[in-house]
Order: C-alpha cells, then structure tokens, then sequence
C-alpha cells in the first residue's frame, strides 16, 4: 500500500467512525443520559478485545522500541509533518463537531434525529469529497 493509500485509509477510518458514531452517541446519550454512552462504549470494547484476542495468533510480538528509535523519529522532518498535520486535523474535526450539536439545538431547535442527520451528511459529504479528489 502506498503512502497516500494509508494516508486516505486512516483519515477514511476517522471519517466513518464521526459519522457513524456522532449520531449514535447523540441517540444514546438524548435517550439513555451520557452513562449509557460509555456503558456501550465499554461492552463494545470489551467485544472487539475478545475477538482480536480469539483471532490472534498466539504468541504475536512487536519489536521492542529502544529511546534512540523515537529521537530518530523526532529528527525525520517528514514524519514530524504527518504527526503535525495528524493533530491538527483530528484536534480541528473533534473541536468542529462537539459544539455542532449545542450550536443547532439553539439557533434552529434541532432534535437528536436532526442533528445526526446534519451530522451524517456533513462527514459523508467530505468523505466522499476525500474520496473522489483521491481516485482522480
């Protein structure tokens, strides 16, 4: 996979989780109160945790990772611009999206099933805007 297959994969992964997760969130939370959502969030986990370790193989080892290896990380001006442009981007989407919500409810009353579908469509129209630009 080249670099900007991964690049579009991890900012597509984001993309699907916002705008999946936005408006399940927004629906649990309206319905069930903020402890619900981290209750799911939880089980959810807890489910993905027993498949990876059931579909794992046994015995699977990562490379240990000596101090050098993140200075050496820290002097590559390239890698530095991806984790730059990484935050940026994640902190922007985050800060965007949690005040989305509040926003619509008080300038237009906006339910929970409104808002999700703002939600909905404001991520998958830039995911299929990333998309297209990429297939080009």
């Amino acid at each position: 996979m080249n670099g900007r297959a991964r690049s579009l994969s991890y900012f597509s992964g984001w993309s699907i989780a916002i705008a999946g997760g936005l408006p399940l969130v927004t629906l649990i939370a309206t319905h069930f109160g903020w402890q619900a959502v981290y209750g799911t969030l939880a089980a959810v986990a807890a489910i993905v945790a027993a498949l990876l370790f059931a579909a794992l193989p046994k015995g699977l080892q990562g490379h240990p990772l000596s101090p050098q290896s993140f200075v050496t990380v820290a002097h590559s001006k390239r890698i530095m611009l991806i984790l730059l442009l990484t935050l940026l981007q994640t902190s922007g989407q985050f800060t965007v999206f949690i005040y989305l919500a509040p926003l619509l409810h008080v300038f237009t009353g906006a339910g929970p099933a409104i808002v999700g579908a703002f939600l909905r469509s404001t991520v998958w129209s830039a995911s299929s805007a990333m998309w297209s630009r990429a297939a080009s």
